[in-house]
C-alpha cells in the first residue's frame, strides 16, 4: 500500500508492504521524482512495476529523508525473547 501526503512545502510518501527488497523504496521514490520533474510520464510507473526489473527504474533517491517508521508483526509472532526494534531513523540534515 502506498500513500502520498501533500502539505504546503512537503510531499510525504508512505509505503507499507509485507516485505521489502533492498533499495526498493529508494527506487520507487527516485522514479516518482523523475515523473514530477517531467523526465518520465506517469504511466511509466505501472510499466516499471510490471517489468519487475530494477534496471527499469530511475536513479535511486538518496537515503537522506527516508526512514523506518514502524515494524508490525502478525499476532502470535514469537521473536525468540529478544524483542524487535521499532523506531525512527532521523532525517538527514
Amino acid at each position: 500500500e502506498t500513500q502520498i501526503l501533500v502539505s504546503e512545502n512537503r510531499l510525504q510518501l508512505r509505503v507499507s508492504a509485507n516485505r521489502f527488497l533492498r533499495g526498493m523504496v529508494r527506487g520507487i521514490v527516485g522514479s516518482l521524482v523523475d515523473v514530477g520533474r517531467g523526465k518520465r510520464c506517469p504511466a511509466s510507473i505501472r510499466e516499471i512495476l510490471d517489468a519487475k526489473d530494477r534496471q527499469a527504474c530511475g536513479q535511486s533517491a538518496p537515503a537522506c529523508g527516508l526512514f523506518l517508521e514502524k515494524v508490525r508483526y502478525p499476532d502470535g509472532f514469537e521473536s525468540g525473547g529478544s524483542g524487535f526494534c521499532v523506531g525512527l531513523i532521523p532525517f538527514c540534515e
